[in-house]
C-alpha cells in the first residue's frame, strides 16, 4: 500500500512539514496539523535525546559500525519517533500515553528500532544480538528514561546535554 502524494501544499504546510513529515502526507486541515507540528517542536529535545542514546548504545555495542551507519540509524529512528508521538504528546499530563511512547528491545523488539536498523543496513537479528540485555526506554514530555535489565533505571533527559555532534564524537 502506498499513499498518493498530496498535491500542492500551501506555504504554511510546507514550512511545518520540515518539523513533522506527517504533515506533508496529511489531508487534514492545517489547523489540525499545526497542533501536531507544535507537539513535535516541543518534543524535539526528548526525541533527539532518545535517538542519540540508542545510536550511541549501538555504536558501543559494535564499534566497527561506520559513522554513516550510526547517523542513518539515528535519523531514521528520529523520524519514526516523530510519527509515533504525533497526537500522543501531553505536556500537561506527561504520564498520559506513556506506553505508546516507549521503546523496547527485549523478547520483542520495537518495530521503530528494527526499521531504523534496517534503514541503516543492519539486519533485525544482528540488531537484537547487539542488545542482549533487555533494554526499555520511556519518552515523556520533559523526561527520557531508560532501563537495562530489571533493576537499573537512568534518566537521560533533561540531565544529559545533547549536542548535534554526540554520535560523531563517539566515533572518533
Amino acid at each position: 500500500w502506498q499513499r498518493a502524494a498530496v498535491p500542492s501544499l500551501s506555504n504554511n504546510r510546507k514550512k511545518l512539514a520540515h518539523m513533522c513529515p506527517a504533515i506533508s502526507e496529511s489531508n487534514a486541515p492545517l489547523s489540525m496539523t499545526t497542533e501536531v507540528a507544535v507537539q513535535v517542536a516541543f518534543s524535539a529535545a526528548e526525541l533527539w535525546a532518545a535517538a542519540s542514546w540508542w545510536s550511541t548504545a549501538l555504536l558501543r555495542a559494535d564499534s566497527t559500525l561506520s559513522q554513516e551507519t550510526v547517523s542513518r540509524f539515528r535519523d531514521s529512528l528520529l523520524k519514526g519517533l516523530q510519527y509515533r508521538i504525533a497526537g500522543h504528546w501531553y505536556p500537561e499530563t506527561p504520564v498520559r500515553g506513556q506506553g505508546y511512547r516507549s521503546l523496547m528491545c527485549a523478547e520483542t523488539t520495537d518495530p521503530l528500532l528494527l526499521d531504523a536498523a534496517w534503514t541503516a543496513g543492519i539486519s533485525a537479528s544482528a540488531f537484537r544480538t547487539l542488545f542482549p540485555t533487555p533494554t526499555y526506554m520511556w519518552i515523556d514530555p520533559g523526561n527520557v528514561t531508560y532501563s537495562h535489565g530489571r533493576m537499573y533505571e537512568k534518566q537521560i533527559y533533561p540531565t544529559m546535554v545533547i549536542q548535534n555532534t554526540l554520535v560523531e564524537q563517539a566515533v572518533h
